[in-house]
């Protein structure tokens, strides 16, 4: 996959310089407003080892969007986030993740057409987890946001708007365990959060009904949320991977080294937050309801 159209660039924000990369889609109009997906590394990542493993890019060619991949903070290259209970040195240093992907937002804005009315966020892991928390906090600016293999490290606030949630699990996650606690392979003993907890608070939320729609496929069971028909609400969709480990669905291990467990290679988790992210859309203005359906 070439790279030669993603662009890094620097942003100053809480006294650190912040690198992020930018990918540009192949065959995008000149100065046509393109949406934006975030997608950030897990913790002991950086913005090249989530490139790699989400092959976003190459949705985002298909697609036409653009897809940014911020760093982390750290004293060595591998980076995390402060998502709440994790992770590691931008927790300890308090790190005001939130508001450096405000930065960001703000600078990419400037230097590139972006639609604001359509930018998602997705993760792995701890970056995964931070999504959750710019759900609650950044929910002005977030229209809709996809979760790999992690949990939620905050209690709220709950969003001032229903965000529409896609989140994949592996239930042989011994990093982010689907049941909670601290995993066998932990490198920091954070206990977390359950995913059905995780899940049932952005239920409630999000004002869908508790019981969901269950869908089986060959490597996965497709838990889907409805909100209510009024439209004051937002979905909510849970895929689990009997099979799967701490790895990104259809992407590429890049960690299996470190004892991450299996990939599943037949659910294409980018390709499918994609199309979740696709129906939705900020309403310009709006902070009580949900973001507008596409489709």
């Amino acid at each position: 996959m070439s790279h030669d159209r993603d662009q890094q660039y620097f942003v100053l924000h809480g006294g650190r310089e912040r690198r992020y990369l930018v990918h540009e889609p192949a065959g995008a109009a000149p100065g046509a407003a393109l949406p934006v997906v975030l997608s950030l590394h897990g913790g002991a990542g950086w913005a090249e080892i989530q490139r790699a493993q989400s092959r976003m890019n190459e949705v985002a060619d298909r697609h036409g969007f653009l897809v940014v991949y911020p760093d982390g903070t750290g004293r060595t290259r591998m980076k995390t986030w402060n998502a709440g209970t994790c992770c590691g040195y931008a927790v300890e240093a308090q790190v005001d993740d939130v508001g450096f992907i405000a930065t960001l937002l703000d600078d990419l804005a400037v230097l590139h057409a972006i639609d604001a009315t359509r930018v998602y966020a997705c993760g792995m892991s701890n970056g995964g987890m931070l999504c959750y928390r710019l759900a609650c906090e950044l929910p002005d600016r977030i229209a809709a946001i996809g979760v790999v293999a992690g949990d939620m490290g905050v209690d709220g606030p709950r969003p001032a708007r229903p965000v529409p949630v896609i989140h994949f699990h592996g239930l042989l996650d011994e990093n982010a365990r689907f049941h909670g606690g601290i995993g066998s392979n932990q490198v920091l003993p954070v206990p977390h959060r359950s995913i059905p907890e995780t899940i049932a608070w952005w239920v409630r939320a999000n004002r869908c009904a508790p019981e969901p729609r269950i869908t089986r496929e060959p490597d996965c069971e497709i838990h889907s949320y409805a909100p209510p028909p009024d439209g004051d609400g937002a979905p909510v969709e849970l895929y689990v991977l009997p099979g799967g480990g701490h790895t990104w669905p259809g992407g590429v291990d890049v960690t299996q080294r470190f004892n991450t467990g299996p990939l599943i290679s037949s659910v294409d988790a980018s390709e499918l937050m994609w199309r979740f992210f696709a129906r939705f859309a900020q309403r310009p203005g709006a902070t009580g309801r949900e973001s507008r359906s596409l489709k």
